[in-house]
């Protein structure tokens, strides 16, 4: 009997809490927003969500508050943020990368009636924060975010693809040639562009992995040389294909695949590939 009072009491001292905290106007955890910041929003596991093209408006209370603000990239992007102080107030904003162990980007100490524009490139999946912190109380700002899909190509920061990689001008790089690259093609009408450079003259075994029961076509071609390697349909589902040819160290080398078959059978099919020395 004791232990069920006891467990009663735990329940209502938790249901009074979560009360007090939604009157109050605090949030427990990371919460999306619209017009206006919403407390505690003061480290990046608590973060405001923002959505690209919301302004919205926030005030640091004292020295100690700093507020923070997240957005995660769907896709890469070119970000473009904007601060707006009205009052000629001290602020210093530091850009983080959550998801890169909260490596810090940037950092910009802004002061006066200005719009501070600064241009960041968003990799797709990672976590951004924008931490906001001012030495003077009640110091009020406006910002917001906006971006614009990156038409430029990307060197990839790991082995997953980076879209959007589906023109010659947004191909992926490969920061090494033989590195495991993993990608997907999305939906029928998504296709995938890779670059490489050979680092040393020999022979290559380049390995395409599928990882679904869908068609792949495909080619490999030296763009040094103009000359296709290889072109042409998997239609083995499951099954690797090997493509043997003779690299000539200096000469960049072109990847492209896409899913063939019925379009309403293209859905996320996934593989991998790697340029194998010998």
């Amino acid at each position: 009997m004791r232990s069920w009072k006891k467990v009663t009491r735990i329940i209502v001292s938790l249901v009074c809490l979560l009360v007090f905290a939604t009157l109050s106007g605090y949030v427990l955890a990371a919460e999306k927003i619209y017009d206006r910041e919403k407390e505690n929003n003061n480290s990046p596991d608590t973060a405001n969500i923002i959505e690209l093209g919301q302004p919205f408006r926030g005030v640091i209370s004292d020295r100690n508050d700093s507020d923070c603000f997240s957005y995660k990239a769907e896709e890469s992007k070119d970000i473009t943020f904007l601060f707006i102080d009205n009052n000629n107030n001290p602020f210093t904003i530091f850009l983080i990368d959550k998801t890169d162990n909260n490596k810090i980007i940037k950092q910009i100490n802004a002061r006066g009636k200005v719009v501070y524009e600064f241009k960041e490139i968003f990799f797709a999946n990672h976590e951004y924060v924008y931490r906001v912190s001012s030495s003077v109380s009640n110091a009020n700002y406006e910002m917001s975010i906006s971006g614009t899909r990156i038409e430029d190509s990307l060197t990839l920061k790991g082995s997953e693809e980076m879209e959007y990689n589906d023109t010659v001008r947004s191909q992926n790089i490969l920061p090494r040639e033989d590195i495991l690259v993993s990608g997907k093609i999305k939906d029928s009408d998504d296709q995938d562009y890779f670059k490489f450079e050979a680092e040393e003259t020999g022979h290559r075994n380049f390995i395409f992995y599928p990882q679904s029961n869908n068609d792949f076509f495909m080619f490999l071609c030296d763009m040094t040389e103009g000359r296709y390697i290889f072109e042409g349909n998997i239609s083995t589902p499951g099954k690797s294909q090997v493509i043997k040819y003779n690299a000539i160290k200096g000469h960049e080398y072109r990847f492209f695949v896409t899913a063939t078959g019925n379009v309403n059978d293209i859905n996320n099919e996934k593989y991998l590939f790697k340029c194998w020395k010998q």
